[in-house]
Protein backbone atom coordinates (compact mmCIF):
# COMPACT_ATOMS: atom_id res chain seq x y z
CA UNK A 1 0.00 0.00 0.00
CA UNK A 2 1.24 3.50 -0.72
CA UNK A 3 0.74 6.11 1.40
CA UNK A 4 1.27 9.90 0.44
CA UNK A 5 1.64 12.70 2.97
CA UNK A 6 0.70 15.63 0.71
CA UNK A 7 1.26 19.24 0.83
CA UNK A 8 3.37 20.08 3.99
CA UNK A 9 6.95 21.13 4.88
CA UNK A 10 8.74 18.60 6.14
CA UNK A 11 11.25 19.39 9.19
CA UNK A 12 14.39 18.09 9.04
CA UNK A 13 17.62 18.54 11.40
CA UNK A 14 19.33 19.69 8.11
CA UNK A 15 16.79 22.11 6.70
CA UNK A 16 13.14 22.65 5.87
CA UNK A 17 11.64 22.41 2.85
CA UNK A 18 8.08 21.40 0.77
CA UNK A 19 7.61 17.94 0.00
CA UNK A 20 5.66 15.07 -0.05
CA UNK A 21 6.34 12.09 1.70
CA UNK A 22 6.15 8.33 -0.28
CA UNK A 23 5.71 5.57 2.13
CA UNK A 24 5.51 2.13 1.15
CA UNK A 25 4.97 -0.58 3.52
CA UNK A 26 5.41 1.46 6.77
CA UNK A 27 8.97 3.13 5.45
CA UNK A 28 9.39 6.07 3.97
CA UNK A 29 10.09 5.61 0.31
CA UNK A 30 11.17 9.48 -1.03
CA UNK A 31 10.76 12.99 -0.60
CA UNK A 32 9.58 14.85 -3.76
CA UNK A 33 6.21 15.65 -5.77
CA UNK A 34 3.97 13.88 -8.07
CA UNK A 35 3.38 10.28 -6.80
CA UNK A 36 0.05 8.70 -7.01
CA UNK A 37 -1.24 6.78 -3.71
CA UNK A 38 -3.97 4.33 -2.47
CA UNK A 39 -4.02 6.62 1.18
CA UNK A 40 -3.50 10.68 1.17
CA UNK A 41 -2.84 12.42 4.05
CA UNK A 42 -3.54 16.37 3.81
CA UNK A 43 -0.40 18.11 5.07
CA UNK A 44 -1.39 21.52 3.40
CA UNK A 45 0.20 24.34 5.40
CA UNK A 46 1.14 22.35 8.16
CA UNK A 47 4.21 21.19 9.45
CA UNK A 48 5.60 17.44 8.83
CA UNK A 49 7.61 16.21 11.55
CA UNK A 50 8.92 13.14 12.39
CA UNK A 51 7.63 11.32 15.42
CA UNK A 52 8.65 12.59 18.63
CA UNK A 53 10.86 10.36 20.86
CA UNK A 54 10.24 10.39 24.23
CA UNK A 55 13.15 8.59 26.12
CA UNK A 56 11.68 9.00 29.98
CA UNK A 57 8.29 7.73 30.96
CA UNK A 58 6.95 5.82 33.42
CA UNK A 59 4.16 3.82 32.41
CA UNK A 60 2.26 1.74 35.21
CA UNK A 61 5.05 2.92 37.76
CA UNK A 62 4.56 1.44 41.15
CA UNK A 63 6.04 3.26 43.97
CA UNK A 64 5.45 2.90 48.00
CA UNK A 65 1.01 2.15 47.92
CA UNK A 66 0.65 4.42 44.21
CA UNK A 67 0.38 3.04 41.14
CA UNK A 68 0.66 5.95 38.43
CA UNK A 69 -2.80 5.81 36.53
CA UNK A 70 -1.44 5.67 33.35
CA UNK A 71 -0.03 2.10 32.26
CA UNK A 72 1.13 0.95 29.03
CA UNK A 73 -2.25 0.91 26.88
CA UNK A 74 -3.20 4.23 28.29
CA UNK A 75 -0.13 6.21 28.40
CA UNK A 76 1.01 5.47 24.85
CA UNK A 77 -2.69 6.88 23.57
CA UNK A 78 -1.95 9.55 24.93
CA UNK A 79 1.86 9.76 23.80
CA UNK A 80 0.33 9.37 20.41
CA UNK A 81 -2.02 12.11 20.60
CA UNK A 82 1.06 14.34 21.44
CA UNK A 83 3.04 13.20 18.95
CA UNK A 84 5.46 10.98 19.92
CA UNK A 85 5.55 7.67 17.95
CA UNK A 86 8.08 6.14 20.81
CA UNK A 87 8.69 5.73 24.30
CA UNK A 88 11.44 4.53 26.97
CA UNK A 89 10.40 2.86 29.93
CA UNK A 90 12.47 1.30 32.63
CA UNK A 91 12.27 -2.21 34.24
CA UNK A 92 12.93 -1.74 38.33
CA UNK A 93 13.86 -4.96 39.92
CA UNK A 94 11.64 -6.28 42.40
CA UNK A 95 13.77 -7.80 45.87
CA UNK A 96 16.08 -10.10 44.63
CA UNK A 97 14.65 -9.73 41.32
CA UNK A 98 17.47 -10.71 38.64
CA UNK A 99 17.54 -8.12 36.12
CA UNK A 100 16.76 -10.50 33.18
CA UNK A 101 13.66 -11.32 34.79
CA UNK A 102 12.72 -7.65 35.61
CA UNK A 103 13.14 -6.67 32.00
CA UNK A 104 11.45 -9.68 30.85
CA UNK A 105 8.42 -8.62 33.17
CA UNK A 106 7.95 -4.98 31.87
CA UNK A 107 8.76 -6.28 28.63
CA UNK A 108 5.68 -8.35 28.80
CA UNK A 109 3.30 -5.57 30.10
CA UNK A 110 3.62 -3.44 27.36
CA UNK A 111 3.27 -6.39 23.97
CA UNK A 112 0.39 -5.74 22.73
CA UNK A 113 -0.54 -2.96 24.94
CA UNK A 114 1.22 -0.50 23.50
CA UNK A 115 -0.04 1.98 21.00
CA UNK A 116 3.38 3.53 20.05
CA UNK A 117 6.80 1.71 19.99
CA UNK A 118 8.72 1.53 22.55
CA UNK A 119 11.87 0.30 24.48
CA UNK A 120 12.73 -0.83 28.12
CA UNK A 121 16.15 0.21 30.02
CA UNK A 122 16.76 -1.20 33.15
CA UNK A 123 17.91 -0.39 36.68
CA UNK A 124 20.47 -1.91 38.44
CA UNK A 125 19.59 -1.51 42.13
CA UNK A 126 22.66 -2.76 44.03
CA UNK A 127 26.04 -4.56 42.94
CA UNK A 128 26.13 -8.39 43.73
CA UNK A 129 27.84 -11.05 42.80
CA UNK A 130 25.89 -12.36 39.53
CA UNK A 131 25.63 -9.03 38.19
CA UNK A 132 28.06 -9.65 35.46
CA UNK A 133 26.09 -12.60 34.28
CA UNK A 134 22.80 -10.44 34.84
CA UNK A 135 23.71 -7.69 32.43
CA UNK A 136 25.18 -9.67 29.74
CA UNK A 137 21.89 -11.94 29.60
CA UNK A 138 20.27 -8.10 29.38
CA UNK A 139 22.19 -7.50 26.93
CA UNK A 140 21.07 -10.87 25.16
CA UNK A 141 17.50 -9.68 25.47
CA UNK A 142 18.48 -6.75 23.63
CA UNK A 143 18.87 -3.91 26.68
CA UNK A 144 21.70 -1.07 25.84
CA UNK A 145 21.11 1.06 28.49
CA UNK A 146 21.09 0.44 32.26
CA UNK A 147 19.71 3.50 34.97
CA UNK A 148 21.60 4.37 37.68
CA UNK A 149 20.79 5.88 41.32
CA UNK A 150 22.35 8.19 43.76
CA UNK A 151 18.77 8.50 45.62
CA UNK A 152 17.00 6.97 46.76
CA UNK A 153 16.34 4.68 49.47
CA UNK A 154 16.28 0.57 47.83
CA UNK A 155 17.18 2.14 44.24
CA UNK A 156 20.44 4.09 45.09
CA UNK A 157 24.35 2.76 44.51
CA UNK A 158 27.21 3.95 46.44
CA UNK A 159 30.22 5.65 44.62
CA UNK A 160 31.74 2.45 44.25
CA UNK A 161 28.98 0.46 43.05
CA UNK A 162 28.40 2.87 40.29
CA UNK A 163 32.30 3.09 39.34
CA UNK A 164 32.28 -1.01 39.36
CA UNK A 165 28.75 -1.24 37.00
CA UNK A 166 30.36 1.82 34.73
CA UNK A 167 33.60 -0.19 34.60
CA UNK A 168 31.60 -3.68 34.15
CA UNK A 169 29.77 -1.83 30.88
CA UNK A 170 32.48 -0.37 29.00
CA UNK A 171 32.97 -1.87 25.89
CA UNK A 172 29.69 -3.70 25.64
CA UNK A 173 27.95 -1.28 23.65
CA UNK A 174 25.69 0.21 26.47
CA UNK A 175 25.36 3.37 28.06
CA UNK A 176 24.53 4.70 31.58
CA UNK A 177 21.69 6.76 32.66
CA UNK A 178 21.83 8.59 35.94
CA UNK A 179 19.66 10.21 38.43
CA UNK A 180 22.39 12.62 39.78
CA UNK A 181 21.39 14.16 43.19
CA UNK A 182 23.96 13.79 46.42
CA UNK A 183 21.24 11.43 48.76
CA UNK A 184 23.12 11.93 51.97
CA UNK A 185 22.55 15.26 51.86
CA UNK A 186 18.72 15.24 50.54
CA UNK A 187 18.00 12.65 53.84
CA UNK A 188 19.66 14.88 56.23
CA UNK A 189 17.69 17.80 55.76
CA UNK A 190 14.68 15.74 55.29
CA UNK A 191 15.45 14.58 58.38
CA UNK A 192 15.91 17.66 60.02
CA UNK A 193 12.73 19.37 58.55
CA UNK A 194 10.67 16.30 59.60
CA UNK A 195 12.04 16.64 63.53
CA UNK A 196 10.45 20.45 63.29
CA UNK A 197 7.36 19.21 61.84
CA UNK A 198 8.53 21.71 58.64
CA UNK A 199 6.84 19.27 55.84
CA UNK A 200 5.23 22.02 53.31
CA UNK A 201 5.66 21.37 49.69
CA UNK A 202 7.97 23.74 49.88
CA UNK A 203 10.26 22.05 52.24
CA UNK A 204 10.75 18.81 49.25
CA UNK A 205 12.42 22.05 47.59
CA UNK A 206 14.36 23.10 50.87
CA UNK A 207 15.06 19.59 51.82
CA UNK A 208 16.70 18.91 47.49
CA UNK A 209 18.49 22.49 46.68
CA UNK A 210 20.37 23.24 43.64
CA UNK A 211 23.54 21.68 45.01
CA UNK A 212 22.63 18.42 45.98
CA UNK A 213 22.63 18.05 42.09
CA UNK A 214 25.12 19.79 40.76
CA UNK A 215 27.88 18.18 43.53
CA UNK A 216 26.42 14.63 42.32
CA UNK A 217 27.05 15.60 38.44
CA UNK A 218 30.44 16.78 39.34
CA UNK A 219 31.20 13.22 40.97
CA UNK A 220 29.53 11.38 38.36
CA UNK A 221 31.44 13.14 35.69
CA UNK A 222 34.77 11.98 37.12
CA UNK A 223 33.81 8.46 37.70
CA UNK A 224 32.56 8.52 34.16
CA UNK A 225 36.47 9.94 33.12
CA UNK A 226 38.36 7.29 34.65
CA UNK A 227 35.93 4.36 33.60
CA UNK A 228 35.06 5.69 30.02
CA UNK A 229 31.56 4.32 30.27
CA UNK A 230 28.89 7.12 28.20
CA UNK A 231 26.57 8.62 30.76
CA UNK A 232 23.18 10.54 30.21
CA UNK A 233 22.13 12.43 33.22
CA UNK A 234 18.38 12.30 33.30
CA UNK A 235 15.80 15.61 34.11
CA UNK A 236 18.57 18.07 34.54
CA UNK A 237 17.73 21.03 36.43
CA UNK A 238 20.59 23.81 37.11
CA UNK A 239 22.40 25.82 34.77
CA UNK A 240 25.32 24.96 36.75
CA UNK A 241 24.95 20.72 36.61
CA UNK A 242 24.37 21.91 32.55
CA UNK A 243 27.91 23.89 32.42
CA UNK A 244 29.52 21.04 34.06
CA UNK A 245 28.43 18.43 31.18
CA UNK A 246 29.28 20.77 28.77
CA UNK A 247 32.52 21.09 29.54
CA UNK A 248 33.37 17.50 30.29
CA UNK A 249 32.02 16.63 26.55
CA UNK A 250 34.70 19.71 25.59
CA UNK A 251 37.45 17.60 27.12
CA UNK A 252 36.44 14.58 25.10
CA UNK A 253 33.49 12.55 27.85
CA UNK A 254 30.93 10.82 26.36
CA UNK A 255 28.24 12.64 28.40
CA UNK A 256 24.76 13.95 27.33
CA UNK A 257 22.58 16.11 29.26
CA UNK A 258 18.40 15.55 29.30
CA UNK A 259 16.12 18.49 30.31
CA UNK A 260 12.21 17.64 30.76
CA UNK A 261 9.37 20.54 30.63
CA UNK A 262 8.27 20.93 33.72
CA UNK A 263 11.93 22.56 34.86
CA UNK A 264 11.48 24.80 31.66
CA UNK A 265 8.11 26.02 32.51
CA UNK A 266 8.17 25.86 36.56
CA UNK A 267 9.85 27.10 39.54
CA UNK A 268 9.82 26.18 42.86
CA UNK A 269 7.55 28.83 44.07
CA UNK A 270 4.76 26.68 42.41
CA UNK A 271 5.32 24.71 45.85
CA UNK A 272 3.80 27.70 47.77
CA UNK A 273 -0.20 26.94 46.16
CA UNK A 274 -2.71 25.75 47.83
CA UNK A 275 -2.50 22.77 45.39
CA UNK A 276 1.64 22.92 45.56
CA UNK A 277 1.62 19.70 46.13
CA UNK A 278 0.35 18.34 42.91
CA UNK A 279 3.37 19.98 40.97
CA UNK A 280 5.79 17.78 43.60
CA UNK A 281 8.49 15.93 41.71
CA UNK A 282 11.76 14.40 41.82
CA UNK A 283 14.10 16.48 41.32
CA UNK A 284 12.23 19.46 42.75
CA UNK A 285 12.05 22.50 40.45
CA UNK A 286 14.03 24.86 41.41
CA UNK A 287 14.52 28.50 41.08
CA UNK A 288 14.15 31.11 38.29
CA UNK A 289 17.55 31.88 37.75
CA UNK A 290 17.69 27.77 36.98
CA UNK A 291 14.90 27.80 34.87
CA UNK A 292 16.08 30.88 32.70
CA UNK A 293 19.45 28.77 32.67
CA UNK A 294 18.23 25.47 30.96
CA UNK A 295 16.41 28.01 28.13
CA UNK A 296 20.14 29.59 27.90
CA UNK A 297 21.34 26.11 27.85
CA UNK A 298 18.89 24.97 25.27
CA UNK A 299 19.76 28.15 23.13
CA UNK A 300 23.63 27.27 23.69
CA UNK A 301 23.25 23.56 22.54
CA UNK A 302 24.29 22.37 25.44
CA UNK A 303 21.05 20.45 25.78
CA UNK A 304 20.98 16.83 24.45
CA UNK A 305 17.51 15.29 24.50
CA UNK A 306 14.32 16.77 25.94
CA UNK A 307 12.44 13.63 27.57
CA UNK A 308 8.89 14.43 30.14
CA UNK A 309 9.78 11.96 33.05
CA UNK A 310 5.90 11.22 32.25
CA UNK A 311 4.79 9.78 35.75
CA UNK A 312 1.18 10.77 36.29
CA UNK A 313 -0.71 10.54 39.56
CA UNK A 314 -4.73 11.48 39.98
CA UNK A 315 -5.28 14.62 41.83
CA UNK A 316 -6.50 12.46 45.18
CA UNK A 317 -3.19 10.38 44.78
CA UNK A 318 -0.92 13.48 44.84
CA UNK A 319 -3.23 15.28 47.87
CA UNK A 320 -3.99 12.64 50.07
CA UNK A 321 -0.67 13.19 52.08
CA UNK A 322 -0.53 17.29 50.98
CA UNK A 323 1.24 18.48 54.26
CA UNK A 324 3.78 15.88 54.31
CA UNK A 325 5.84 16.06 50.74
CA UNK A 326 8.01 12.73 52.42
CA UNK A 327 4.82 11.06 51.79
CA UNK A 328 3.46 12.70 48.33
CA UNK A 329 3.99 10.18 45.31
CA UNK A 330 6.56 12.49 43.10
CA UNK A 331 6.30 13.11 39.36
CA UNK A 332 3.84 14.88 36.99
CA UNK A 333 2.03 14.08 33.53
CA UNK A 334 3.30 15.53 30.21
CA UNK A 335 3.53 12.89 27.42
CA UNK A 336 1.21 14.56 25.55
CA UNK A 337 1.41 18.17 26.12
CA UNK A 338 5.84 18.53 25.15
CA UNK A 339 5.56 19.26 21.55
CA UNK A 340 2.87 22.10 21.67
CA UNK A 341 4.49 23.62 24.57
CA UNK A 342 8.02 23.88 23.24
CA UNK A 343 6.44 24.75 19.75
CA UNK A 344 4.87 27.67 21.69
CA UNK A 345 8.11 29.05 22.99
CA UNK A 346 10.46 28.41 19.92
CA UNK A 347 7.93 30.31 17.88
CA UNK A 348 8.35 32.95 20.78
CA UNK A 349 11.59 33.01 20.63
CA UNK A 350 12.21 32.68 16.75
CA UNK A 351 14.57 29.92 17.20
CA UNK A 352 15.15 27.41 14.22
CA UNK A 353 12.62 24.71 14.09
CA UNK A 354 15.37 21.93 13.21
CA UNK A 355 16.97 22.74 16.57
CA UNK A 356 13.19 21.51 18.32
CA UNK A 357 12.95 18.16 16.06
CA UNK A 358 16.91 17.87 16.71
CA UNK A 359 16.30 17.80 20.78
CA UNK A 360 12.79 15.90 20.17
CA UNK A 361 13.29 12.92 17.98
CA UNK A 362 17.04 12.92 16.02
CA UNK A 363 19.19 13.06 18.80
CA UNK A 364 17.28 11.12 21.44
CA UNK A 365 17.21 8.31 18.57
CA UNK A 366 20.84 8.59 18.24
CA UNK A 367 21.94 8.64 22.05
CA UNK A 368 19.78 5.60 22.44
CA UNK A 369 20.76 3.57 19.08
CA UNK A 370 17.32 4.07 17.52
CA UNK A 371 18.74 6.00 14.31
CA UNK A 372 18.33 5.51 11.25
CA UNK A 373 14.55 3.99 11.91
CA UNK A 374 13.85 6.43 14.68
CA UNK A 375 14.15 10.02 14.81
CA UNK A 376 14.05 11.36 10.50
CA UNK A 377 11.85 11.86 8.10
CA UNK A 378 14.56 9.81 5.32
CA UNK A 379 14.17 7.01 2.87
CA UNK A 380 14.66 3.68 4.53
CA UNK A 381 13.14 5.36 7.89
CA UNK A 382 9.67 4.06 9.68
CA UNK A 383 7.31 5.91 8.51
CA UNK A 384 6.65 7.68 11.86
CA UNK A 385 5.51 11.53 11.04
CA UNK A 386 3.25 14.16 13.17
CA UNK A 387 1.25 16.39 10.64
CA UNK A 388 1.62 19.53 13.25
CA UNK A 389 -0.64 22.92 12.49
CA UNK A 390 1.79 25.68 13.45
CA UNK A 391 -1.22 28.09 13.32
CA UNK A 392 -4.08 26.46 15.67
CA UNK A 393 -4.24 28.69 18.95
CA UNK A 394 -5.52 26.68 21.71
CA UNK A 395 -5.72 26.30 25.39
CA UNK A 396 -4.41 23.47 27.54
CA UNK A 397 -7.27 21.53 29.44
CA UNK A 398 -6.83 18.42 31.59
CA UNK A 399 -10.59 17.80 30.59
CA UNK A 400 -9.49 17.62 26.82
CA UNK A 401 -6.31 15.58 27.66
CA UNK A 402 -5.96 12.11 26.87
CA UNK A 403 -3.74 11.02 29.93
CA UNK A 404 -5.26 8.88 32.41
CA UNK A 405 -5.47 11.70 34.73
CA UNK A 406 -7.69 14.28 35.71
CA UNK A 407 -5.29 17.58 36.17
CA UNK A 408 -2.44 19.05 34.12
CA UNK A 409 0.41 21.07 35.57
CA UNK A 410 0.03 23.02 32.12
CA UNK A 411 -3.86 23.92 33.01
CA UNK A 412 -4.74 27.22 31.07
CA UNK A 413 -1.66 27.41 29.19
CA UNK A 414 -2.03 29.31 25.92
CA UNK A 415 -0.20 27.60 22.74
CA UNK A 416 -0.01 28.28 18.90
CA UNK A 417 0.59 24.73 16.99
CA UNK A 418 -1.34 21.78 17.64
CA UNK A 419 -0.98 18.14 16.51
CA UNK A 420 -3.34 17.37 13.54
CA UNK A 421 -2.48 13.75 12.63
CA UNK A 422 -0.19 10.89 13.58
CA UNK A 423 1.13 8.09 11.73
CA UNK A 424 3.08 4.59 13.39
CA UNK A 425 4.65 2.75 10.56
CA UNK A 426 2.61 4.39 7.91
CA UNK A 427 -0.52 3.62 10.07
CA UNK A 428 -2.85 6.26 10.65
CA UNK A 429 -3.09 6.79 14.53
CA UNK A 430 -4.62 9.99 15.12
CA UNK A 431 -6.49 11.77 12.09
CA UNK A 432 -7.50 15.62 12.35
CA UNK A 433 -7.48 14.95 16.29
CA UNK A 434 -9.71 12.05 16.16
CA UNK A 435 -8.42 8.86 17.40
CA UNK A 436 -7.91 6.07 14.34
CA UNK A 437 -6.06 3.52 15.90
CA UNK A 438 -7.23 0.33 16.42
CA UNK A 439 -5.72 -3.00 18.26
CA UNK A 440 -2.40 -1.95 19.73
CA UNK A 441 0.24 -2.42 17.75
CA UNK A 442 3.23 -0.69 19.01
CA UNK A 443 6.50 -2.85 18.58
CA UNK A 444 9.62 -2.84 20.83
CA UNK A 445 12.18 -1.28 18.48
CA UNK A 446 16.02 -2.69 20.05
CA UNK A 447 19.16 -0.17 19.79
CA UNK A 448 22.00 -0.57 17.54
CA UNK A 449 24.39 0.86 19.98
CA UNK A 450 23.30 3.59 22.04
CA UNK A 451 25.54 6.52 23.20
CA UNK A 452 28.28 5.09 20.82
CA UNK A 453 28.69 5.27 16.88
CA UNK A 454 26.81 6.85 15.25
CA UNK A 455 25.29 9.76 18.13
CA UNK A 456 25.90 13.46 17.07
CA UNK A 457 29.46 14.72 18.33
CA UNK A 458 28.78 17.52 19.41
CA UNK A 459 31.95 19.18 18.08
CA UNK A 460 32.67 22.00 15.27
CA UNK A 461 35.76 22.20 13.81
CA UNK A 462 37.23 25.43 15.94
CA UNK A 463 36.02 22.83 18.95
CA UNK A 464 33.03 25.17 19.92
CA UNK A 465 29.41 24.79 20.90
CA UNK A 466 28.25 21.05 21.90
CA UNK A 467 24.72 20.39 20.98
CA UNK A 468 22.47 20.70 18.12
CA UNK A 469 22.48 23.22 15.65
CA UNK A 470 21.86 26.83 17.72
CA UNK A 471 20.25 30.21 16.72
CA UNK A 472 22.34 32.15 14.00
CA UNK A 473 24.94 28.84 13.63
CA UNK A 474 25.11 27.12 9.86
CA UNK A 475 24.67 23.81 9.89
CA UNK A 476 27.80 23.20 7.77
CA UNK A 477 29.73 23.72 10.57
CA UNK A 478 29.09 20.80 12.58
CA UNK A 479 30.22 16.98 12.46
CA UNK A 480 27.72 14.43 12.18
CA UNK A 481 29.02 11.16 13.18
CA UNK A 482 28.12 7.54 11.74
Amino acid sequence: MRTVIRGGTVVTPVGCFPADVLIEDGVIAGLGRGWSADVEVDAGGCLVLPGLVDPHVHMGLRTGEFTTSDDFATGSRAAAFGGVTTIIDFAAPEEDEPLDRALARRLAEAENRCQVDYDVHVAINRAWDSLPQEVQRCIELGARAFRLYTAYPGLRLDDGEIYTVLRLLKGKGALVRVHAENAAAVETMKAEFVREGATTPYHHYLSSPEFVEEEAVARLLLLQRESGCPIYFNHISTGVALRLIQQAKLEGQRAYAEVCPQYLFFTAEVYRREDGALYLASPAFKGERERLELWRGLERGMVDAVGTDHCSFTREQKMRYAGDFTRVPKGVPGVETTLPLLFTEWRRRGWPLEELVALTSYRPSRIFGLYPRKGAIQPGADADIVVFDPEEEWEIGADALHMNVDWSPYQGFKCTGKVKSVLLRGRVLVEDGRWKGRKPMGQRVTPVSPGGAGEWTGRDPQGGIVGPPVRGTKLGEFIWAG
